[in-house]
Formats: structure tokens, sequence, C-alpha cells
């Protein structure tokens, strides 16, 4: 990631780029995750869309702001 948008900054360098998709964040507390886990721990999902356009985020320390945008076609 570093390379392909010209970016130089260890800390990314450190840890490498994983894409994903956050399911729940900060409304889901760690003993409803516990008591969720098991029911959801082998479960398969699959799915498909249609993208118009990429943003990567970067965390400043306190919160996530547009690094980048890209356009996927159009």
């Amino acid at each position: 990631m570093g390379l392909l948008l010209n970016r130089k900054e260890t800390t990314a360098q450190a840890r490498p780029f994983v894409p994903h998709i956050t399911v729940a964040f900060r409304d889901l507390t760690p003993a409803h995750f516990r008591a969720a886990w098991p029911q959801f721990k082998t479960r398969f999902f699959q799915s498909s869309f249609t993208a118009s356009a990429l943003t990567l985020l970067l965390h400043d320390g306190k919160r996530w702001q547009v690094f980048a945008q890209f356009s996927m076609g159009e």
C-alpha cells in the first residue's frame, strides 16, 4: 500500500493491509460478543456487491479521516 500510494509511513508499513468490513463496532459489549460468538463462529458468509468508488481511511488517533478516494470506472 505504501508504494502504490507513494506514502511513507512506518506504522502502516509495519502492519499488513487487510481489507475488511466491520460488522459490529462499539455497540456490541464484550459480554454480548462472548454470548453471540458460539452461534456465529462456524457460519459461512458470502456476498457480492458492485462498487463505484473505493475510499481509503487513515486513523489520526481520534477518528478515521479520508486518505484517498478512487473511482472504479464510469
